[in-house]
């Protein structure tokens, strides 16, 4: 994710075209697999977030 958001910061605030490199970046995922499943059984956990 730290990819992507460098990505999306990059085309967004420095106003730079980021195609090639995401085209790098899709390459390596040639197949996405996906479930709910998990979510149905489990429920979701409530997160804190501590302030530094």
């Amino acid at each position: 994710m730290v990819c992507i958001g460098e990505l999306i910061k990059e085309c967004i605030i420095d106003n730079r075209s980021v195609k090639e490199e995401v085209n790098r970046f899709r390459s390596t995922y040639q197949e996405i697999e996906y479930s709910f499943d998990e979510l149905v059984r489990k429920k979701p956990e409530l997160v804190e977030i501590k302030a530094t």
